[in-house]
C-alpha cells in the first residue's frame, strides 16, 4: 500500500484508508483488480473539479463571513496576489517575533518604509490609508456597529488559518510530482482566495477578545497563529505557480512569465493604495448584507475558478473514477466494492 497522510476506518479484517488530499482511497486488505496496487483514483477531469470547487466555496465563505467587499476585492487581484500575500506575512513575522500584536494600518506602513526598493512598493498605498478611503469601501471600525466581533468572522478565521493551509499543504505533498504544470498555477491561483481576507483585514480585535478572556498573552498568541498560516498560504501560492512554470505551461515564451511578473508588481502596488491590511471589518450583520456577501461570493467565485474551470473541461474523464462513484465509499453498510470497471457491486 502506498505511503500517504490519511484517516482510516476498519472494521473487522477490512481497512479503508481515505487520505486527506481526497485524490485516492487504498485498501489495506490487499490489491483490488484494475485498481492501481490498491488505489483508486478520480479521473483527470474531477481531479480538476476539486480545485474548482476549492476557490468557488472559498469566495462564498468569504463573502458571507468577511462582507460583500472581500470577495470582489479577492476575485480582482487573486490571479497576481502571491506577492501581496507574502509581503503581509513577512510584516507580520517582523512584529510578532518581537512580540508585538499585529494591528495593521500605519503599524504596515510605517515598517515598509524603512526597506529599501520595497518600501516604495508598499507605503506609497498610505496616502490612501485614511477614514474616508476606507469607510468608501464599507469598512466600520471595531468600536462601531458592525464591526465587532463575531461568530461568522471567527468562522473565516478558522477556515482561512486553520483548514485552508492544511489541506492545501497536504494536497501539494500528496501531488508534488503527479499534476499538470496547468493545475499546479489553478491551484496556486486557488490558494489566494483563502490568504487574501487575512491580508485585509487582521481581526485584532479578535485577539483583544481573547486577551480579555485569559490573559494579555493570547493576543500576540493569535498574531502569531495568524501570521504562520498566511506565511504558509503565500509559500504554498508562490511554490504551485513556479512548479506550474517549471513543468513547461509557457514553453519556450517566457515574456508571458515577464508580462506576469511586471502586472503582479503593478496589482500589487495598487492593491496596497486600494485597500491596506488593518483591525477594521466589513458589516455582516443583518440578512440584506449576509445576501449581498453570497451573491458577490458567488459571483466572485466563478471569476477565481476560470483557470482551474478551463483546464477541467479540457481534461478526459478517464483514466479514474468519477466523484459520484468515488463517493460511495466501499464501508458503507452495503459492503460494496469496485468492479474493474469503476462500478459498484450492490
Amino acid at each position: 500500500m502506498g505511503s500517504s497522510l490519511s484517516i482510516s476506518f476498519c472494521a473487522g479484517s477490512f481497512c479503508l484508508t481515505t487520505p486527506l488530499d481526497g485524490n485516492s482511497t487504498s485498501y489495506a486488505n490487499g490489491t483490488i483488480p484494475g485498481y492501481d496496487d490498491g488505489k483508486c483514483h478520480l479521473s483527470p477531469f474531477d481531479s480538476h473539479l476539486s480545485t474548482v470547487l476549492t476557490a468557488f466555496i472559498g469566495s462564498i465563505i468569504a463573502g458571507v463571513t468577511a462582507g460583500f467587499f472581500v470577495p470582489f476585492f479577492t476575485a480582482w487581484i487573486s490571479w497576481f496576489a502571491s506577492l501581496r500575500i507574502l509581503l503581509v506575512a513577512l510584516w507580520e513575522v517582523c512584529e510578532v517575533v518581537r512580540l508585538r500584536p499585529v494591528v495593521g494600518g500605519e503599524q504596515f506602513f510605517n515598517f515598509w518604509d524603512h526597506v529599501p526598493l520595497l518600501g516604495r512598493l508598499v507605503s506609497g498605498g498610505g496616502d490612501f490609508n485614511s477614514s474616508f478611503f476606507r469607510r468608501s469601501s464599507g469598512r466600520v471600525g471595531k468600536d462601531e456597529d458592525g464591526g465587532q466581533v463575531t461568530v461568522l468572522g471567527w468562522i473565516g478565521w478558522l477556515w482561512a488559518t486553520c483548514y485552508a493551509p492544511t489541506t492545501q499543504t497536504l494536497w501539494l505533498v500528496k501531488n508534488w510530482t503527479h499534476p499538470s504544470g496547468g493545475l499546479m498555477i489553478a491551484r496556486g491561483l486557488g490558494v489566494a482566495v483563502a490568504a487574501l481576507p487575512l491580508t485585509m483585514d487582521v481581526k485584532g480585535r479578535y485577539g483583544e477578545a481573547l486577551a480579555r478572556l485569559v490573559g494579555g498573552w493570547a493576543h500576540v498568541a493569535f498574531s502569531m497563529f495568524g501570521t504562520v498560516s498566511l506565511l504558509v498560504l503565500g509559500a504554498l501560492s508562490a511554490t504551485e505557480l513556479v512548479l506550474g512554470v517549471v513543468k513547461g505551461v509557457v514553453g519556450t515564451s517566457y515574456w508571458v512569465v515577464a508580462i506576469y511578473v511586471v502586472i503582479m508588481l503593478l496589482w500589487t502596488f495598487g492593491s496596497f493604495s486600494f485597500d491596506a491590511p488593518t483591525d477594521e471589518g466589513f458589516a455582516t450583520k443583518g440578512f440584506g448584507k449576509l445576501l449581498a456577501g453570497f451573491a458577490m461570493g458567488c459571483f466572485g467565485g466563478v471569476f477565481v475558478a476560470i483557470p482551474a474551470f478551463v483546464m477541467m473541461m479540457r481534461s478526459p474523464h478517464a483514466p479514474g473514477l468519477a466523484v459520484g462513484d468515488y463517493l460511495r465509499s466501499p464501508h458503507s453498510v452495503e459492503g460494496r466494492l469496485p468492479t474493474e470497471d469503476g462500478k459498484w457491486y450492490a
